[in-house]
């Protein structure tokens, strides 16, 4: 397979000129070391790469790499290309000009591969007093210690390209000489598995597959884990807009979308045995969670008439609770951390957070918080494994954590946020809707990228089998990163 990359990059912030080297987060690799100097007399700039026996090992580079190509990007929207001369302020200090180069990076990685999280890192740079290197960007965990900078090109695809400025202030000498290394995460595959339309409905992982509503017609829809159909798929009485899984139980619970008095829950086996529901009186229904101290229970939502409400499988048929009154509408919901297991609800109309048990006697309400600024209309919400609550703001296009006790921790931006899990590593990840991305979410914000091949709205996410599972408008996606 060939394998050659001419790379990509973003900058941050400088500081002393002592060599830097932190450790990289997990499963990020330093493909290649550079050095580079820039000229501004001449208007110059040359990049040279080696590179490391760790990115040969990790199939994300080759022998052949020799040096970092710098184009003329006829797309960069500063002319004139590839130097411009500025004097406002670009993550530097203001003040005299800053000098930049829009650098294009081109991946010739074969498909299905790509290149995700690329940056190049500084290292130790060499110039006259005052001399920076400019252009702040956040860093993902594990490289927000640097010193110099950091460029930032996101994820790189097949044979793909992408272009950033790099800038540097203050640069007056005949040359400025900087190093540093290029780092990277591989991304394996992103295979689009079916064109099943769906949508922004949900999607759960059951334990040897996945499995999601179609849009196209009202079924459940079952995936192996190595991208095969599954069993078949299960016909509903409408279109489902949630999908749990209760792996536990061994069921999936579904609702599905309708005229008043038409909307539905349910479950059907894992096995996709046909569906056996209930006629529900509300409408709005959504955010099923499975019970873990119910066997054959789960939780869902009326948020039009402002309830919560049991469903448990029953011996024939599916056995409704009463309907537990709600101070707001509610619309996601996540089970809370042991011993408790509180049911966490938002309401993405009223900015409110509600608490209530479960179990045999569930159902009382605990407690209740408004959101912090920057956190309004609540569309999702998933416990991650730092015991935290991970919020998706659609009204503030941003991820939230939030303590167990209702403590808000930190907003990070992600645009359009849609269904949160969390992944194979540990980490929580966020399907964007805007950018048709899913992102992990870092301490400084989206961190690592992946763009999903067709432009339709990233909505469904689910890990399962060691992969991400992505979903939009154009189908089911399959991500090895």
């Amino acid at each position: 397979m060939k394998r050659f990359l001419v790379a990509a990059l973003v900058l941050s912030g400088c500081a002393p000129q002592a060599p830097k080297e932190p450790p990289l987060p997990p499963g990020m690799v330093t493909i290649a070391t550079f050095t580079a100097a820039v000229d501004p007399v001449a208007g110059t700039i040359s990049i040279r790469t080696n590179p490391t026996a760790a990115g040969r090992a990790s199939g994300m580079t080759g022998l052949t790499i020799t040096e970092v190509t710098v184009e003329n990007d006829p797309d960069a929207p500063v002319p004139p290309n590839p130097w411009f001369n500025e004097t406002a302020d670009r993550g530097c200090g203001a003040g005299t000009a800053t000098w930049g180069a829009y650098v294009k990076l081109t991946s010739l990685l074969d498909e299905p591969t790509s290149l995700g999280g690329v940056y190049a890192e500084i290292t130790h740079f060499a110039g006259p007093p005052g001399s920076e290197v400019c252009n702040a960007a956040p860093a993902p965990d594990g490289l927000d210690t640097l010193g110099y900078g950091l460029w930032s090109y996101e994820t790189i695809g097949s044979l793909g390209t992408a272009s950033v400025p790099w800038t540097f202030h203050h640069v007056s000498a005949t040359e400025f000489r900087f190093g540093g290394r290029i780092v990277a995460a591989k991304i394996e595959e992103i295979i689009w598995l079916e064109l099943a339309y769906p949508g922004e409905q949900s999607i759960g992982d059951n334990g040897t597959n996945v499995v999601y509503a179609s849009k196209e017609t009202p079924t459940l829809r079952f995936v192996n884990y190595d991208g095969t159909s599954g069993r078949g798929s299960v016909p509903l009485p409408a279109y489902a807009i949630t999908v749990a899984p209760d792996v536990d139980a061994g069921l999936i619970w579904f609702t599905t979308e309708g005229a008043p008095g038409a909307e539905f829950v349910g479950y059907t086996l894992s096995d996709g045995t046909a569906a056996l529901f209930a006629t529900e009186g509300g409408t709005g229904l959504g955010a099923l969670v499975p019970d873990p101290t119910v066997l054959g229970r789960a939780w869902y939502r009326s948020e039009s008439d402002n309830y919560i409400r049991s469903i448990d499988a029953g011996f024939l048929f599916p056995v409704l609770g009463t309907p537990i009154d709600t101070p707001f509408a509610p619309y996601a919901m996540a089970v809370g951390p042991a011993p408790e297991y509180y049911l966490y609800v938002t309401s993405r109309t009223d900015d409110r957070i509600m608490v209530y048990t479960t179990g045999a006697a569930g159902g009382d309400l605990v407690d209740q918080w408004a959101v912090a600024p920057g956190c309004t209309g609540p569309v999702s919400i998933v416990l991650g494994q730092d015991s935290k609550l991970w919020i998706g703001s659609k009204g503030d296009d941003a991820v939230c954590t939030m303590t167990t006790a209702g403590g808000f921790a930190q907003v990070n931006t992600a645009v359009g946020p849609r269904q949160l899990a969390v992944g194979p590593d540990g980490k929580v990840w966020v399907a964007a809707f805007g950018p048709n991305q899913v992102a992990r979410m870092d301490a400084a914000g989206p961190g690592y990228r992946i763009t999903l091949p067709t432009n339709a709205g990233a909505s469904g996410l689910v890990a399962g089998g060691g992969f991400l599972w992505a979903t939009n408008d154009d189908g089911l996606y399959r991500i090895l990163y």
